[in-house]
């Protein structure tokens, strides 16, 4: 699938490493915050979720192989359009802009907790 659908093989590595908190994308910001967190208030908590990213970060990489090494299937064609190919892009672009960039969405994070509070009531 890698070589047929580059875009989408991109973008489905983008987001699941920003899943995993890898540097550089808009996950790791997140998962800094967990982890001082974590760290204040159990080392042992911190260390089974260490082991869980470093679970997730092996399966990303398998799954990057697996894309990467199978040969084209012959006969199969694309099902993606023009416009969910550019979406996945942008989307992809906007993990690593927003990762690079985490300022941007300062406003949006310290504004988060009160569009939430008529579920308090």
């Amino acid at each position: 699938m890698g070589r047929i659908q580059p875009h989408i093989s991109a973008g489905l590595i983008l987001s699941s490493m920003s899943m995993a908190g890898i540097p550089l994308l808009v996950g790791f910001a997140s998962h800094l915050y967990a982890w001082e967190v974590l760290a204040e208030k159990s080392l042992a908590m911190a260390f089974w979720i260490l082991v869980g990213n470093v679970g997730l970060f092996m399966g990303i990489l398998k799954m990057l192989r697996s894309l990467i090494q199978k040969p084209p299937v012959q006969g199969l064609t694309p099902l993606v359009s023009r416009s969910q190919k550019f979406l996945i892009i942008l989307g992809g672009g906007a993990l690593i802009v927003f990762g690079i960039f985490p300022q941007w969405l300062q406003f949006f994070w310290t504004k988060l907790p009160t569009i939430f509070l008529h579920l308090t009531q």
